[in-house]
Order: C-alpha cells, then structure tokens, then sequence
C-alpha cells in the first residue's frame, strides 16, 4: 500500500494495512532527511524530487495517490533494500541474543 500520510486515511476510513506492507512518502527516512528531518508536505517532495507542480488548483486526491506512486518507484529500489537490510540486522541480532542467552554444557 502506498501514499503520502496514508495512516490518516486508513483512520477515517476504520481501515488497517499490515505495517511491513505500507509505504508511506511522508516517514520515509530519506525524504525526511532532505527536509530537514522533518515530515515533508507532498507537494515539496514532488517538486522537489521530480519537477513537477502539483496541487496548484483544486484538491485531486486521485493527483495526490499518482504523486505518492510515482515518489515511490522513483526509489523503489534503495527503499525496499533499506527494509531488507533492517530485517537481515533484525535476524543476525536475534540469533546473537538467542545463543548468548542459552546456557553452555560443562564437560
């Protein structure tokens, strides 16, 4: 599931998504971090990242999903690495704990 800020849309509508398969524009660490870490605004991310104006009349929330879409696979390929690697980090670190905690055998 991808968009910008979806969990306000899932709120309103009573909807959930499992988290690992939502990608959302607005947390994005990479995009944050070009904007000061801060929670960019859709319309800067878009200017900023493909050169194009939008929302410049009337509010297009199918504009607003295509936006979002685009963002996405402009980086598809670094994000979902990124989330790769933070489960492969996840993994290594679990295995590192589960055998420091088990108790050796004395001979």
């Amino acid at each position: 599931l991808v968009g910008h800020a979806i969990h306000n849309d899932l709120k309103v509508l009573f909807l959930s998504h499992p988290r690992k398969q939502i990608r959302d524009t607005s947390t994005y660490k990479p995009f944050r971090t070009q904007f000061g870490g801060k929670t960019p605004g859709l319309k800067s991310l878009i200017e900023h990242y493909i050169g194009v104006r939008v929302q410049t009349g009337e509010h297009s929330s199918v504009q607003d999903a295509q936006a979002a879409v685009r963002l996405y696979t402009l980086v598809r390929k670094e994000w979902e690495s990124s989330i790769q690697e933070k489960k492969k980090r996840r993994f290594t670190n679990e295995n590192v704990k589960e055998k420091e905690s088990k108790p050796t055998e004395n001979m």
